[in-house]
């Protein structure tokens, strides 16, 4: 079930966006660049993340949650793992 955007005061017109990061590793694990950017939801950062992450493996979290990892294989195809 996708995350719903958070609304203040239950008004439909108010939607929040959440911060997101997607945090660049170096093979050593030592962290080389964080991009930070607002999406509704954890669709709509994936497709940023996509965009954001074309070429590298990265982590992707909404405020100080981790919600996945993603990576593409050899032959370029995306895999997108647990949080863990």
């Amino acid at each position: 079930m996708p995350l719903l955007p958070l609304r203040v005061g239950g008004s439909p017109s108010t939607i929040l966006f959440r911060t997101h990061r997607l945090r660049f590793f170096d093979d050593g694990n030592s962290l080389t660049k964080e991009v930070e950017f607002e999406a509704l939801d954890a669709t709509q950062a994936l497709f940023i993340a996509y965009n954001e992450a074309s070429e590298h493996s990265a982590e992707l979290w909404r405020e100080e949650q981790k919600l996945c990892t993603i990576r593409r294989d050899g032959s370029g195809t995306w895999v997108i793992g647990g949080a863990a």
